[in-house]
Formats: structure tokens, C-alpha cells, sequence
């Protein structure tokens, strides 16, 4: 079964649970992942897949609902690079860097999605991005070190934003994604998982910038697509 395929389908259904994730954090760069939940609120019925949003382009009110997110004009390494300088580059670029550095077990691969990702003057050390998949792997209890077990994947599909700090150049992307955890032996669990992009302008792209900012988003975890993931100022992002 293909990744799209798979999050073609929404989470199985049931109540939030809330899972502590140790050292699913890539510090330095101020990817951090506030809360998991694992399934759904059954007193919510509508759920977005990922790379769709639930809700129409404009809300009968006018409020934005729904972004549209633009691909790169190039790549490096795979990674989608040269974004407009605007809030929708921002924001798709913080989605690619996610979906990239946070769907693989190969910490390799992690540090060259990193190095893409990086702002070279502001930024942080892309090999902390492997301590990220080290930590990823013990976490589902694969081996922290090695061939990717025959079967085992990530995927981390970021589906609704938000942003704080909104200037010209710079602002925090808030991500709420769908992570689907594979190990190669039993079920894939489905989670929700809400992510802190810290993204700068550096001139010629949007990058991941160094944060010190420890705000506590774990309050704005939700299912997405629902009436209450709207009402916490989810706005859902398109492809």
C-alpha cells in the first residue's frame, strides 16, 4: 500500500488518547512535537485525509479556511527548495521540510533533509536530526541503530497551520499532522501530532531557523478537519 493511499483513510475512530512521546523533540532546530493522540473523539464525525482540507477554500464569513501550498521551484537532495517570499511559501515550506525530516528511520537521510532545511547563519546542527530518528526508532521500539527493519516506516503528513509571530520574514508555523507509525510486524497506529516550525526568510528561500521559544502548543491537539479543530484556529492546507 502506497503512503497517499494509506492516509487516504481517516484515523480509526475512538477516544483521545493522549501518548508521551521521550525525545521525539529535534532541539535545536525547535521541531518539537507538542502532544500525539491516538484515534478520534466519537462526538466528532468529520475528519480531514491528508493533502485535503474538510473545509471549502472561504467560510460563508469570509474567514480563511483552507491554504493552498505551492511546491518549490527546484529540489536538493529530493527536498523542495525555492519557495515565493510570502506566507503561503512559509507555510509550504515548512510542510515539505516536516513531511521530509519527520517520514524517515534512516538517520542519514534525516541529516540531508536537515541540511537542506538549515539556515546556514541562524540555524542548527543538521546531525541532531539523526539523534531525532534515533529517538523515532526506540520509540517504536525498533533498533535505535542500523538497517531500517524490513517493513518499519514513518510517514508525517502535516495537514491544517497556524502561525505565530507573523512578520515579513519570519514566523512560527504550527503543523498538525497525521503520523502513521509502521513497525513491520502488527497494525500501523494512526496518531495526530501538533509540530513548532520556526521559519525565516534568509534572502533567497524559506528556512528552519534556531528557537528558543518553549511555548506549550500541546492545548491546540485535535482531530483534524473537526468543528473543534476550527474553532482552535486550525486553517486546513490544500495541494
Amino acid at each position: 500500500m502506497s503512503q497517499s493511499e494509506f492516509f487516504a483513510k481517516p484515523p480509526r475512530r475512538g477516544r483521545i488518547v493522549v501518548a508521551v512521546i521521550t525525545g521525539l523533540v529535534l532541539v535545536a532546530a525547535g521541531i518539537t512535537v507538542g502532544v500525539i493522540v491516538t484515534g478520534d473523539d466519537s462526538s466528532q464525525t468529520e475528519t480531514a485525509s491528508p493533502g485535503s482540507s474538510a473545509s471549502p477554500s472561504a467560510s460563508t464569513d469570509g474567514a480563511e479556511s483552507s491554504l493552498p501550498i505551492v511546491a518549490g521551484e527546484d529540489t536538493e537532495a529530493g527536498v523542495g527548495v525555492g519557495y515565493p517570499h510570502s506566507k503561503v511559501g512559509a507555510v509550504s515550506a515548512a510542510v515539505e521540510f516536516t513531511s521530509q525530516v519527520l517520514s524517515t528511520l534512516d538517520p542519514d537521510r534525516a541529516v540531508e533533509v536537515a541540511e537542506v532545511a538549515n539556515d546556514p547563519d541562524n540555524g542548527f546542527d543538521p546531525a541532531d536530526a539523526a539523534n531525532t530518528v534515533t529517538a523515532m526508532r526506540e520509540q517504536m521500539g525498533l533498533p535505535p541503530t542500523g538497517d531500517v527493519p524490513e517493513g518499519a516506516s514513518i510517514v508525517t503528513a502535516p495537514v491544517a497551520y497556524q502561525l505565530r509571530d507573523e512578520t515579513t520574514d519570519s514566523m512560527v508555523v504550527l503543523l498538525l499532522c497525521y503520523v502513521t507509525k509502521d513497525t513491520g510486524s502488527g497494525e500501523p497506529q494512526e496518531d495526530v501530532g501538533v509540530f513548532t516550525m520556526p521559519m525565516a526568510w534568509n534572502g533567497d528561500d524559506w528556512k528552519l531557523v534556531r528557537s528558543d521559544d518553549d511555548t506549550d502548543y500541546t492545548d491546540l491537539n485535535t482531530t483534524p478537519g473537526s468543528d473543534e479543530a476550527r474553532a482552535k484556529g486550525w486553517i486546513g492546507v490544500t495541494r
